[in-house]
């Protein structure tokens, strides 16, 4: 559901992601706290949040991925 909602993201749709998500794209925290992810303590993030995956989500800022094929997890 995760890379289906990606490709028809449109910031409308209903987004089964929880709200203290975090995603680990190639070694990178791409949203959520990274202390989540990488086991660290609290996050600076210089005073500003990081956005969540359901956030993100919600924005519709995936809207130009339209196809994810050779899926892997």
């Amino acid at each position: 559901m995760y890379f289906s909602g990606i490709e028809r993201n449109d910031g409308k749709d209903v987004y089964p992601i929880s709200t203290n998500c975090a995603r680990l794209e190639n070694g990178s925290v791409t949203a959520g706290d990274p202390a989540l992810v990488l086991g660290e303590g609290p996050a600076t993030t210089g005073g500003r949040g990081r956005t969540g995956c359901l956030e993100q989500f919600q924005s519709g800022v995936f809207y130009y991925v339209t196809r994810i094929r050779d899926r892997r997890l």
